[in-house]
C-alpha cells in the first residue's frame, strides 16, 4: 500500500484561504493532488464546506434542484444560495443531482458575446462571462460568429486549421523544419490543446510564403488584413497551379542529387547537408537512402588514415591533412582529438569537442553530443572520462528541484523543465514517475 498523502504548510494554507471560494477541483490541480484525496484532507482538518452554524434547510435544497434543472452551473447557484460552490457541489453529488460547473449562457451572455466578438480582447470578453478563454472561443464557433482575431490571444490551432486549410500535422512538421510558431499545453485529464502564437503566426507566414495557399486562409480571419496577405489571396486564386509544387514535395534536381553525392563521400552530417542544400535534415536522409547511398553519411576512418594523422598532424594543419584524405576539417580536428593528439597542451585542455561536452553533459546524451559534434559516442565517453565528468557523480535532487517539477509539470514539458534545472529531460521525466506526477491524470 502507497503513503498517505499529507498536505504541505504551504497547501494548507492555501486550502485554508480558498476552500470558500474555489471548487477541490480547482484546488487539486493547483496543488498536484487527487480530487477524492484534497477532500478527504480537508474533512480531516476540519475545514467543512458546508455551513457550521446550520444544515441544509428545505428550501435550499428545493432551490438547488430547481436551479440545478434549469441547467445553472455552481458558479450562478451560489449567488442564489448563501453557499460554497463546494459545498454546492457536494450537496447536488448527494442527492443524485446532475450539476453543471458552469452555467448555461444565458440570453444576455450571448447577447454580450455576439456584440463584443472582434471588438473586445478574448481574455475581457471570458473574464466578463465568468469562463476560459477556450471555451469562449468554443462559443463563438459554435454560434457561427466569424474567427476573428484582432487580439494578442494565442490561436487554437483546430481554428487556426480550419481557417487556413494547412492540417495539423503539416503545421507539426512546419514546426520541426521551418520554426513555425507552435504552443503546447496540457489542460484537463488528456486532451492536450495546441495554439498556434498570435504575435509570431504573421510575421512567419509572410516571411514562409511558399509553404501555404493564400486562397485558403479565410477572408478577415485577422483583422486588420495585411496587405501582403490581400494581395497573396488574390494572387493564389488567379494561378493555382503556379503554387502547386511548392505546398507539395519540393522536387529534386539532377544537381541537388550530385552536390549530396559529394557531400556524402566529404563524410558531411544530415545537418550539415541539409544546410548547404537548403532542405529538412530528414528529407536530406530520405533522399541519401533513396539513392543507394546508405543510412550513414560518415566514412568509416581506416587505419592508414589514422596513422597518415599520427605521422602528419605535427607538420601539417588540419585544413591539409583534410585535402590530402578528403574528408572535412572538422572529421579531420575530431580523429585527431579522439586519437588524443594535440598540439599543445592548451589545445588539450580547451578543445571545441571538450568545450561542448562540459557545457552539455548534464542535459544532453553522449549520443546527441556525439551527432552534434560528428564524433562517436566511444568518443564522447573518453572525453567525459578525460575531464571526469561522470554521470554517477551527478548532484542529488533537492526539495528546490521537486517543487519546481510539481509546480510546472503539468505546463510545461520535461524538455523545458530540464533546461530550467540543467538536467536531461530523461532525468526528469524520471523523477516525475517516481514522485507520481503523471499527466493526464491530474483533475
Amino acid at each position: 500500500m502507497g503513503t498517505k498523502r499529507e498536505l504541505t504548510p504551504a497547501e494548507l494554507e492555501y486550502v485554508q484561504a480558498n476552500y470558500r471560494n474555489k471548487t477541490i477541483r480547482e484546488m487539486s490541480r493547483t496543488i498536484g493532488i487527487s480530487w477524492d484525496t484534497l477532500e478527504k484532507r480537508i474533512g480531516e482538518l476540519g475545514l467543512n464546506v458546508e455551513k457550521s452554524e446550520n444544515r441544509w434547510t428545505e428550501a435550499e435544497i428545493e432551490t438547488l434542484k430547481r436551479l440545478a434543472f434549469a441547467g445553472y452551473g455552481v458558479d450562478k447557484i451560489s449567488e442564489h444560495i448563501d453557499r460554497s460552490i463546494n459545498s454546492i457541489a457536494i450537496k447536488a453529488r448527494k442527492l443524485g443531482i446532475r450539476i453543471y460547473y458552469r452555467s448555461k449562457y444565458s440570453i444576455e451572455d450571448l447577447d454580450y458575446l455576439r456584440r463584443s466578438w472582434g471588438k473586445v480582447r478574448i481574455s475581457t470578453i471570458a473574464s466578463e462571462l465568468h469562463r476560459s478563454v477556450e471555451a469562449v472561443l468554443q462559443q463563438g464557433h459554435k454560434m457561427k460568429l466569424p474567427p476573428l482575431y484582432s487580439s494578442s490571444e494565442d490561436i487554437p490551432l483546430s481554428m487556426f486549421c480550419k481557417a487556413t486549410g494547412i492540417t495539423r500535422d503539416r503545421v507539426k512538421r512546419l514546426a520541426l523544419s521551418h520554426n513555425f510558431p507552435l504552443k503546447s499545453t496540457k489542460q484537463g485529464r488528456k486532451q492536450l490543446y495546441n495554439f498556434v502564437d498570435f504575435e509570431k503566426i504573421l510575421p512567419w507566414m509572410e516571411s514562409h510564403q511558399h509553404l501555404f495557399n493564400g486562397a485558403n486562409i479565410e477572408e478577415n480571419f485577422f483583422i486588420p488584413e495585411p496587405k501582403w496577405l490581400i494581395h497573396k489571396r488574390k494572387y493564389d486564386k488567379e494561378h493555382p497551379d503556379e503554387l502547386h509544387f511548392q505546398i507539395r514535395k519540393k522536387k529534386w534536381t539532377a544537381q541537388e542529387d550530385k552536390q549530396l553525392c559529394d557531400y556524402v563521400k566529404m563524410g558531411l552530417n544530415y545537418e550539415e547537408m541539409g544546410e548547404r542544400l537548403n532542405r529538412v535534415p530528414s528529407t536530406v536522409a530520405l533522399r541519401a537512402r533513396k539513392l543507394g547511398l546508405g543510412y550513414r553519411t560518415k566514412k568509416f576512418w581506416k587505419g592508414h588514415e589514422y596513422k597518415f594523422i599520427r605521422q602528419n598532424y605535427q607538420s601539417m594543419t588540419d585544413e591539409e591533412m583534410a585535402k590530402k584524405l578528403q574528408r572535412t576539417v572538422k572529421a579531420v580536428e575530431s580523429a585527431r582529438q579522439h586519437l588524443n593528439l594535440y598540439r599543445n597542451q592548451n589545445e588539450a585542455l580547451n578543445t571545441d569537442n571538450q568545450k561542448y561536452v562540459r557545457k552539455h553533459w548534464k542535459t544532453k546524451t553522449d549520443k546527441e553530443m556525439a551527432d552534434y559534434l560528428g564524433i562517436t559516442k566511444f568518443t564522447v565517453l573518453q572525453i567525459r572520462k578525460q575531464l571526469g565528468l561522470s554521470r554517477s557523480k551527478l548532484m542529488a535532487w533537492t526539495d528546490k528541484d521537486i517543487a519546481y517539477i510539481k509546480e510546472n509539470y503539468k505546463t510545461q514539458t520535461d524538455g523545458e523543465i530540464a533546461e530550467h534545472l540543467g538536467r536531461s529531460a530523461a532525468a526528469v521525466a524520471n523523477r516525475r514517475v517516481i514522485l507520481g506526477l503523471k499527466r493526464g491524470k491530474s483533475y
